[in-house]
């Protein structure tokens, strides 16, 4: 027969500590696993990007900076799903896949689901300016339609910090050239080079400058003191009243000019006498065709080239005949006395 076995004292307090430690664990388990969302009921959705920028899986999910998830995959596109998931983002967002290359997959929990909508959007963040990358939810407008599993986001195009600090020490590099560059000048400077450097340097130049000032001072105050043109342009009370006086009489002249005053106002103003400007204008074109094309004297003369020989010869004669005269009067002149 067999007999029964009792448990000793120290059998039974490892046993007791073996059961706490136990609850412990689950009750931790739980707890940690509810506060991380292990727990939670979730849906999958995409996102496809040209570059993730160190993105890696498991890395964090936030919904307007709110832990909702965490990434589950990150993987170049199929070149046979390409096709399929162009065809997904046209019909979605009318956009194509364009130079996308990466499909994001993760994973969000249903809880908010109804805070990522079409209108959603999606970029990869980063914890301080070089940390953990994550992706970061945008919500999104409640009237248009809720994503549903297996849907895909939209994306902002990551923002390329390596780049940034990349042109920023280009940046830097230059503006420490400048600063060397612009050292160098206030050397050149201090050691008297250059036009600034004698300006500053050079004492004669500075009497130069100042004596030329004084002479600018002297100019202006014989101008504002002295005799000559200048100074009674600028000070003669009786020449600006004149001026005033001549502009004046401008003004009037001009406002009498346009109200058609005179025989200046009527030649601006008054129609009829630009009609008979025009009249005889015509007229005188009419007399010049006339004399051009026309049978009359004028037009003979000049038209006639037997008539301009004649004219011509009769001066040449006439010339000649008054030549002759001067040197043999008692040939033309015979007078006789009884």
């Amino acid at each position: 027969m067999r007999r029964s076995q009792f448990l000793t004292w120290s059998e039974l307090k490892v046993g007791i500590l073996v059961t706490v430690g136990l609850a412990v664990f689950l009750v931790a388990f739980f707890t940690l696993g509810g506060r991380a969302g292990v727990f939670a009921d979730k849906y999958t959705l995409y996102t496809l990007m040209p570059g993730v920028s160190g993105l890696q899986k498991g890395a964090p999910v936030r919904l307007a900076g709110v832990g909702v998830g965490s990434v589950r995959a990150v993987q170049f596109i199929d070149a046979g799903n390409r096709d399929s998931l162009n065809q997904r983002l046209l019909t979605a967002y009318g956009d194509s896949l364009r130079d996308r290359a990466v499909i994001i997959e993760f994973d969000v929990n249903r809880s908010v689901q109804d805070k990522v909508t079409r209108s959603s959007r999606i970029k990869i963040g980063t914890v301080g300016l070089l940390g953990d990358k994550y992706l970061d939810i945008e919500v999104g407008d409640p009237r248009q339609p809720v994503l549903q599993e297996a849907d895909i986001v939209l994306n902002d195009a990551p923002i390329d910090y390596e780049g940034l600090i990349a042109r920023a020490a280009e940046g830097v590099e230059e503006l420490v050239g400048s600063l060397e560059g612009t050292r160098q000048l206030i050397a050149s400077v201090n050691t008297g080079e250059g036009t600034l450097g004698r300006l500053i340097h050079d004492p004669q130049l500075y009497e130069e400058w100042l004596s030329l000032s004084q002479r600018g001072s002297s100019l202006l105050e014989k101008a504002q003191t002295g005799d000559g043109t200048l100074p009674a342009l600028l000070n003669d009370p009786q020449l600006y009243d004149q001026l005033v006086a001549t502009t004046t009489d401008l003004q009037t002249l001009t406002t009498s000019i346009r109200e058609g005053e005179g025989t200046l106002g009527k030649m601006v103003r008054d129609p009829e006498l630009y009609d008979r400007l025009v009249q005889t204008v015509r007229q005188g074109e009419q007399l010049i065709a006339e004399m051009h094309e026309g049978e009359g004297t004028v037009a003979r003369l000049i038209r006639d080239p037997t008539l301009y020989e004649r004219i011509d010869k009769f001066v040449v004669d006439s010339q000649e005949l008054m030549t002759d005269i001067q040197e043999n009067p008692r040939k033309y002149i015979n007078l006789k006395v009884f």
